[in-house]
């Protein structure tokens, strides 16, 4: 299988695909960890600078047919530019333009901070977490699209929703006690995974 890891930070996803056998390009705009992933995965895995302050950044990804694009904590940025600005491509944009390199029955899968609960304040004892949903459709702080929003993008994108779902972390994963407990009743994530329409 071809693998495209957009955004591919230090490696961390290409490294668990070329476990299983995978070719894995990786695209991120930072050069240092473009430069751990190499170091780290060596072979198996060819690293691309993103230029993203280029018009046409998007064209350094190769002319390749990809079985699978993953894209983790990626696209909340082109809704919401960590610099607070307006994005360098719309998110159906960069959609759009990565369904161009899937295979005929490729997927494109998406993992965003969760639009309910990645912001909501950690209560409640170890055993009784619970939590107060402060904001929803009127942001103020804005890291990751509400639901309307990705879903609206992945439709204007030429892409359908395969499947949403909510990965709980294990309970014996040696993380802190608490904050297992609380994300597996609150999930931090969810995953879309989309196919050509």
């Amino acid at each position: 299988k071809k693998v495209l890891d957009f955004g591919c930070g230090s490696g961390l996803a290409a490294e668990q695909f070329i476990r299983n056998g995978a070719d894995v390009w990786g695209v991120d705009p930072n050069e240092e960890m473009l430069e751990i992933a190499r170091s780290k995965l060596r072979t198996s895995f060819t690293g691309i600078h993103l230029p993203i302050k280029d018009a046409d950044f998007l064209s350094v990804i190769p002319n390749i047919d990809f079985d699978l694009i993953w894209m983790s904590d990626v696209l909340m940025f082109y809704f919401y530019p960590p610099d607070a600005g307006d994005p360098l491509l719309d998110p159906s944009g960069v959609l759009r333009t990565l369904v161009n390199y899937l295979t005929h029955d490729g997927k494109i899968v998406i993992m965003q901070p969760h639009g309910f609960f990645w912001l909501s304040p950690w209560l409640g004892n170890q055993d009784r977490p619970y939590t107060v949903i402060t904001e929803y459709t009127r942001r103020l702080y804005s890291v990751s699209p509400s639901l309307t929003e990705l879903s609206d993008a992945i439709h204007a994108s030429g892409l359908v929703i395969e499947r949403i779902y909510e990965p709980l972390p294990e309970e014996n994963s040696g993380a802190d006690p608490r904050s297992i407990k609380f994300s597996r009743e609150f999930p931090l994530w969810w995953v879309f995974e989309c196919c050509k329409a």
